[in-house]
């Protein structure tokens, strides 16, 4: 190829990526890459495109490439980063953004870049002054303002993030990201008149926008305006490349028809749902995973006696921990907001502290379960400090006076480790109708990981049932633990005297502020679980026995949970 067909070729490709066409830009591209394999822009501009078409192992060839013949140009580096970013490479990711800002300290993009690579690292402050850094140099760029509000709402500081979304849209008002993220953050702290005022202020600028009808379905089902919801959302829906909202959309409609009683439409919207989650996850999760680290302690707990352990000082500088564990729908979110209303309680809702907690333990002893034989006081003071450090992180300002109550309801699983380290810890066991929990985890759009992937049809969320209820019962017969079990419908039939047996169990006296709970829900606080909609609310009896809506649909897994309902009164 001549100097005349490459330029040729090369603006031919520059005006097929400039229109958008990337597939057809890349054919020329990779033309004048045949002959001219150091042909530096070309090179940039492959691994640039390859990176947008989401394949990375050739975006990273071309990227490198044009490192190796030009490590000057920092863009070069910039996408690297973001690469590596997306790959989770953190390490690499760092290194190529800090090599872009090297070259151009007055780098905007790359310190915002690095603002993400820093908060995934769990380096907080280090991610703000990037953002900062970023907004200093550009004040323009709506999305290091975009990025610091979503910093901000992560680590559950409302205030802050309303600013840095509000301010996203000040600099750049066409961009959309913001306005979503701060409708879910009005949404989900219930503050309906900015919610309506911010969905105005969008429409004014993305005209039939269907994102933000689906904003208003979701407000209409908050308001309990189930038809309009199902007629509003039921008139459009979302393309593969959005996915996700296809999926909410479904679900709203499910819940809807599920409030006015027409059940059997409502079961078929919820499985369309699963079946759009299962088809999105199902190369990242594995819902056995999760089985089998429940066999494999059942297995070991089984199978060891503890008056063969080594015993020790079950004593603690700090108070024994407390934990709210339960299977998840069984109420431990309602318990959550009731008892953090006491201003002697804060609980830490759904932190992976005790799973982080394990992880530092086993790079210790190699992942083997055998190590709870041999535990000494040495040791077990080491493991504690760790736990504690871990936990103190997720509190604002430690209060002596205070109780912490360390809330993830699948800790259950823990219980045998965390109760070999701390025989003296206290748990509180939520405890609901099986069938109730089994069909309330199945109508719920959890995030997905391991475990919530078992979720996705009955017979999965039954047998999951199943398995955390025999482990705990293992647990039980095992260890002597001190542990409340509350049953939800007590809570929800018989407030004060169940709430009064929690606190006796804690060794705290009553306060009033705890029979309007529901106001500490309304306060500037996002809660990440899916009972977020219903906690906000008075105490209601509408979700007792919901699973006798859906009989006919659950035949197959009563069975499954027959032994459970008679070993917890349930009828």
């Amino acid at each position: 190829m001549d100097k005349k067909e490459l330029e040729k070729n090369f603006n031919f490709a520059l005006k097929a990526q400039k229109e958008g066409k990337n597939l057809e830009a890349i054919k020329f591209f990779e033309k004048i890459i045949k002959v001219e394999p150091n042909h530096f822009q070309t090179n940039f501009f492959l691994g640039s495109l390859y990176a947008q078409n989401v394949n990375f192992k050739y975006a990273i060839k071309f990227l490198s490439k044009a490192q190796s013949l030009n490590p000057k140009i920092p863009d070069v580096h910039n996408n690297l980063g973001r690469i590596y970013l997306r790959l989770g490479q953190l390490d690499k990711a760092t290194i190529s953004l800090n090599r872009a800002i090297e070259i151009k300290p007055n780098f905007a993009a790359a310190f915002c870049n690095l603002g993400l690579v820093n908060n995934k690292l769990g380096k907080i402050e280090e991610a703000i002054n990037c953002y900062k850094k970023s907004i200093g140099i550009n004040s323009k760029d709506g999305v290091s303002y975009f990025n610091l509000g979503n910093l901000y709402r992560e680590n559950n500081d409302i205030i802050n993030a309303e600013k840095f979304y509000l301010l996203s849209i000040k600099a750049n008002p066409k961009f959309f990201d913001p306005y979503i993220n701060l409708l879910n953050l009005y949404e989900r702290t219930n503050k309906r008149d900015k919610l309506i005022e911010i969905i105005k202020s969008a429409e004014s600028i993305f005209k039939n926008n269907i994102t933000l009808k689906l904003v208003k379905g979701k407000d209409l089902f908050n308001l309990k305006k189930f038809r309009e919801a199902i007629e509003l959302l039921e008139n459009f829906n979302f393309g593969k490349s959005e996915i996700i909202k296809e999926q909410v959309r479904i679900f709203i409609i499910a819940k809807s028809h599920d409030q006015i009683g027409e059940f059997e439409k409502a079961f078929k919207y919820f499985e369309k749902a699963n079946e759009i989650s299962l088809n999105i996850n199902n190369k990242f999760f594995n819902k056995k995973k999760t089985l089998k680290m429940i066999e494999k302690r059942t297995n070991f707990f089984k199978n060891n006696k503890l008056k063969n352990w080594k015993q020790f000082n079950s004593k603690s500088k700090e108070n024994s921990p407390i934990f709210l564990i339960g299977f998840p729908r069984s109420g431990t979110t309602l318990l959550d907001t009731i008892l953090r209303s006491h201003p002697l309680i804060e609980v830490i809702e759904e932190k992976p502290i005790i799973e982080n907690w394990i992880k530092e333990i086993q790079k210790e002893v190699d992942s083997d379960l055998k190590y709870l034989h041999n535990i000494n006081e040495n040791s077990a003071q080491k493991f504690r400090k760790m736990y504690f450090d871990l936990r103190n992180k997720n509190i604002k300002k430690n209060n002596v006076k205070k109780i912490y109550i360390d809330k993830m309801p699948l800790n259950i699983i823990y219980a045998g480790e965390i109760l070999r380290i701390f025989p003296d810890a206290k748990f509180i066991m939520a405890l609901r109708h099986p069938c109730d929990c089994v069909l309330s985890s199945f109508m719920q759009s959890f995030k997905m990981n391991d475990a919530m992937s078992n979720f996705l049809n009955l017979e999965d969320s039954a047998y999951f049932y199943d398995s955390v209820m025999k482990i705990w019962q293992l647990y039980m017969s095992t260890f002597s633990i001190n542990q409340y079990t509350v049953k939800y419908e007590d809570v929800v039939t018989n407030f004060e005297k169940s709430i009064n047996n929690i606190l006796d169990f804690l060794e705290v006296e009553w306060s009033k502020n705890m029979l309007e709970f529901y106001k500490t829900a309304q306060l500037d606080r996002m809660i990440n679980t899916p009972s977020y909609d219903q906690v906000n609310k008075p105490i209601y009896k509408k979700s007792i026995d919901k699973w006798k809506n859906y009989k006919d649909q659950m035949q197959n897994v009563l069975p499954i949970l027959n032994r459970w309902m008679e070993k917890y009164n349930y009828s």
